[in-house]
């Protein structure tokens, strides 16, 4: 199987088993509930997924081995996603909106895609790795080795795309920007005594465990702010998102759908997730 058509298959099958949770408190801001465009959009995506999955009749049988009673319920919540759906795309503006939000979540989903097959290409090159890996099943090993034999044109393709390396190297750096700001939340945590004591509820040994985890942080946190490329650029992007914020806020205290898309990009990330699981256990 090809890397996109595994990483879509793991998005399809999370669409599917989370078609009952589509039901959310829209007071409660989490992206199932409520009526913001970015909540909105969320919704029409899993339910395009939910629709197309339930098109495929023998993917339906496979997942649930054919069990005929168990079919003809999903096809019924099939149906009903639907007619959500087409009630929803008939927002012309709704559904312009969402093919913003959409098309960056689609490439947030490249980005994973291009790690991915980065990490498995480098793997596939390490037979010490592999041996370990596999426990030296030599039958697994192959079977992984053919696999990252067949990601390298999907990488080679990726790669060369100028548009979608700049937009994931731009994210890389969010994502250092959010692990430099946990690591200084980390280290501070280590050095303040009585958060500790309420943190674990006066167990001394998880305080000790997690002030002896600190000085691998701190020397992990030095080493980021060294750099003064990435200070300055994570200094610009708090900056910005600080005056989104407060421009979302100034306009109905609610969530820009940009904000929300961090939640549709989650499911992405999720979904990315069970496919490399699915590879790596072979």
């Amino acid at each position: 199987m090809q890397l996109t058509n595994l990483f879509v298959s793991a998005l399809l099958a999370m669409s599917v088993s989370a078609a009952d949770d589509n039901k959310g408190d829209g007071n409660k801001g989490d992206h199932k509930g409520g009526n913001s465009v970015g909540k909105q959009c969320f919704q029409m995506a899993k339910l395009e997924m939910i629709t197309k999955f339930g098109a495929n009749d023998t993917a339906v049988a496979a997942k649930f081995h054919n069990n005929q009673t168990a079919i003809d319920d999903f096809k019924k919540k099939v149906a009903a996603s639907d007619t959500k759906l087409k009630a929803m795309s008939a927002n012309a503006t709704l559904v312009s909106e969402c093919a913003t939000i959409n098309a960056e979540a689609r490439e947030k989903g490249e980005c994973g895609k291009m790690k991915f097959a980065e990490k498995m290409l480098a793997m596939a090159g390490n037979d010490t790795a592999l041996q370990t890996k596999f426990k030296n099943n030599q039958t697994k090993i192959d079977a992984f080795k053919a696999k990252a034999e067949g990601a390298k044109a999907d990488l080679a393709a990726m790669q060369g795309n100028a548009t979608l390396t700049s937009f994931c190297s731009v994210q890389t750096t969010k994502h250092e920007c959010r692990k430099m700001a946990m690591l200084q939340k980390q280290t501070d945590m280590a050095k303040n005594q009585t958060a500790l004591e309420a943190k674990f509820k006066g167990d001394e040994a998880k305080v000790k465990a997690f002030q002896d985890k600190s000085a691998k942080w701190e020397t992990e946190l030095k080493a980021m702010m060294g750099n003064s490329t990435l200070m300055d650029t994570c200094k610009t992007l708090n900056q910005a998102q600080a005056q989104n914020t407060n421009n979302a806020a100034a306009k109905d205290g609610k969530k820009s759908a940009a904000q929300t898309l961090e939640a549709f990009s989650g499911l992405i990330t999720a979904a990315f997730a069970v496919a490399v699981a699915g590879t790596l256990m072979l």
